[in-house]
C-alpha cells in the first residue's frame, strides 16, 4: 500500500469525531430534558400521588452530578490500568459503553429516575478518556510546530458537540420526538468507534500508512529517552506551573459547565426565548468558540518571535479577562440583546482555557503528560460534582432573577 504524508490529519479527524460523539451523548439530556412533557403527562394519568421526578429540581441536578462521579471513577480506572498511553485500547471500549447507554436512555427515562441515573453514571465513566485522548494524541501525532493547532482542534470536541447537539435536538424534538436524538447518536457513535479502531495507532512508527517523510516531521524534536521513567509525583505536584494549570482548569470547567449544561435553560427560562429558537441561540456561541480556537491554535504556533511561555501568559490573560467581563455584564441584567452578546462572548472565550491547560501540561511534563491530564480531569470532575449543588441553591425555581444572579 502506498504511504501517505497526511495520516496525522486523518488521525486528528477520527479522534475528534470519536471524542465529540462521547460528549454529545451525555450532553443530549441537557436539551431533551425540557422536551419530555409527554413522559410527565403519561405518568401523571397513572399516578395519583407525588410529582414526577422530572419536575423535581434536586433529582434533575442529580442526573448532572452523577456524570462527574462516573467520570471520576473512570479516570481512576484509566490511571490504575495497564492501558496507560494506549488510547487505541481504552477509547473504543469506553466509546462502546457510551453508545450502548445512549441507545438505552429513552427506556431508562420511562423506567424511572434510578435507571436513568445508572445510565448517566456509565456515560460519565466513558467521558474520562476525553481529556487524556486530547493530550496523548496531540503529543504522539503532532509535529512540535503544529502541537497548539492539534490541541486547539481536539479541544473543540465540547463546542462541536454542543453546536451539533443543540440544533439537531431542536429539529428532532419538533419532528420525530426527543427519543430519536438518542437513537441517532447511538448509531453514529457505533460507526465512529469502528472507524477509530480500524485507523488509529498509538505510535505513528507502527502505522502502516505513515511515510518516512511524515514520520520524520512528527518525531523531530522528540528524540528524548525511549525508556519511560517513573513519574516524579512530588516534583510535579509541587511545581507552580502545575498549580496554575489546575486552577485554570477549575475556572474553565466551571464556566464551561454553566454555559453548556445550563445554557439552554437560561436562554429558555431567563430570556423567555421559545424552544424553536433556543437551540440556535445556544449553539451560536459554541460555533464562534470553534472558529476562535481554529484561529488561535495556528496563530500560537507561528508566533515564534514571542517565547512559548509569554504566548501562554498572553492567551490566558486575554481569554480569562474577557470571560470574566462578559459574565459580569450578564449578572447586571442588561437588555436582551446585550445579554445575548455577552453570553456569546463568554462562551466563545471560555473554551480557550482548555487550549491553555493542555498546552501547559504538554510543555511542562512531556513524557509524564498522562498523569497531569488525569489530574486535570479530576479537577473537572470535582467542579462538575459541586456546581449542580450551587445551582440548586442559587436557582431552585429557574426564575429570571435567579439565573442572572448565577
Amino acid at each position: 500500500m502506498e504511504k501517505s504524508s497526511v495520516v496525522r490529519f486523518a488521525i486528528l479527524g477520527i479522534t475528534l469525531t470519536a471524542i465529540t460523539s462521547l460528549y454529545a451523548n451525555q450532553n443530549a439530556l441537557s436539551f431533551t430534558i425540557i422536551c419530555m412533557e409527554d413522559v410527565i403527562h403519561s405518568k401523571s394519568t397513572n399516578e395519583t400521588e407525588g410529582d414526577h421526578w422530572l419536575n423535581n429540581s434536586n433529582k434533575r441536578n442529580v442526573l448532572f452530578s452523577i456524570i462527574a462521579i462516573g467520570q471520576l471513577l473512570g479516570n481512576s480506572s484509566y490511571r490504575s490500568s495497564n492501558t496507560n498511553n494506549r488510547i487505541k485500547v481504552y477509547l473504543p471500549n469506553l466509546r462502546s459503553l457510551s453508545d450502548i447507554t445512549t441507545l438505552a436512555n429513552p427506556l431508562a427515562v420511562e423506567l424511572g429516575h434510578l435507571y436513568l441515573t445508572i445510565v448517566r453514571f456509565l456515560q460519565g465513566f466513558a467521558l474520562a478518556i476525553i481529556i487524556v485522548s486530547c493530550g496523548q494524541v496531540a503529543t504522539q501525532w503532532s509535529p512540535h510546530n503544529e502541537s497548539a493547532t492539534f490541541i486547539a482542534i481536539l479541544s473543540c470536541n465540547i463546542q462541536l458537540g454542543l453546536a451539533v447537539t443543540i440544533p439537531l435536538a431542536t429539529m428532532l424534538c419538533q419532528s420525530l420526538g426527543w427519543r430519536s436524538l438518542y437513537y441517532f447518536f447511538g448509531i453514529f457513535g457505533i460507526l465512529s468507534t469502528a472507524a477509530f479502531f480500524f485507523m488509529f495507532r498509538d505510535d505513528p512508527r507502527k502505522h502502516w500508512m505513515v511515510s518516512d517523510k511524515e514520520l520524520k516531521a512528527i518525531t523531530a524534536g522528540k528524540e528524548g529517552p525511549t525508556v519511560r521513567e517513573p513519574v516524579p509525583y512530588t516534583k510535579i505536584c509541587s511545581d507552580p506551573c502545575m498549580h496554575a494549570s489546575l486552577l485554570l482548569a477549575i475556572g474553565g470547567f466551571a464556566g464551561l459547565l454553566v454555559i453548556s449544561v445550563y445554557g439552554p435553560t437560561f436562554i429558555n427560562k431567563a430570556l423567555g426565548i421559545q424552544l424553536t429558537n433556543t437551540g440556535l441561540l445556544t449553539a451560536l456561541p459554541h460555533a464562534l468558540a470553534m472558529v476562535l480556537k481554529l484561529l488561535v491554535g495556528p496563530l500560537f504556533d507561528i508566533s515564534t518571535f514571542i517565547s512559548e511561555k509569554n504566548r501562554l501568559i498572553i492567551l490566558v490573560f486575554l481569554t480569562q479577562g474577557i470571560t470574566a467581563f462578559c459574565l459580569f455584564v450578564i449578572s447586571q441584567k442588561p437588555s436582551e440583546v446585550l445579554t445575548q452578546v455577552a453570553y456569546c462572548g463568554a462562551s466563545a472565550c471560555i473554551g480557550l482555557a482548555g487550549v491553555s491547560v493542555l498546552k501547559i501540561a504538554q510543555m511542562v511534563t512531556q513524557q509524564h503528560v498522562d498523569f497531569v491530564l488525569v489530574c486535570i480531569t479530576f479537577c473537572g470532575c470535582a467542579t462538575a460534582m459541586i456546581l449542580p449543588a450551587i445551582v440548586a441553591i442559587v436557582c431552585p425555581n429557574n426564575t429570571v432573577d435567579e439565573h442572572f444572579s448565577q
